[in-house]
């Protein structure tokens, strides 16, 4: 439960700041880093190797971003590696999945409405953010 707290809380303040500055607050998830491994050393922990699977999402973004140099920011791919942490596999991977369906449909929409142009870029934690939230109450 603490876990579920503390994921809400970190992809809240940092949809904001993604939303508003079109960047991730380097400092606030070095100190949630840090409150994460304090948890884990004080008895709040799970399986190290369930923890370590859901990296796959990070790895999978860490592999766009060099793939396709701004594609995905470096951000983003911090956020998936503290949800990683924070949340439990099959949720972790629903919140990114409907968050990147998300991310495309209002991209879509900002195509269609001509407001956007081909290279605009779309801050992806409030849509993680939003398919979190859609997720605990579905």
């Amino acid at each position: 439960m603490i876990f579920r707290v503390i994921a809400l809380l970190y992809m809240a303040v940092n949809a904001v700041t993604d939303a508003r500055r079109k960047e991730i607050d380097i400092r606030f998830t070095v100190a949630a880093g840090i409150l994460l491994v304090l948890l884990r050393v004080f008895g709040f922990s799970r399986d190290w190797k369930l923890t370590l699977l859901n990296f796959v999402p990070c790895a999978v973004l860490f592999a766009a971003n060099r793939l396709s140099p701004g594609a995905v920011g470096t951000g983003d791919i911090l956020v998936a590696g503290m949800l990683g942490f924070l949340l439990p596999g099959t949720e972790l991977m629903r919140c990114m999945i409907l968050g990147f369906w998300l991310a495309g449909g209002w991209g879509l929409i900002r195509r269609v409405w001509k407001r956007g142009g081909q290279r605009e870029e779309i801050p992806l934690v409030p849509f993680i953010l939003l398919a979190y939230i859609m997720g605990c109450c579905l």
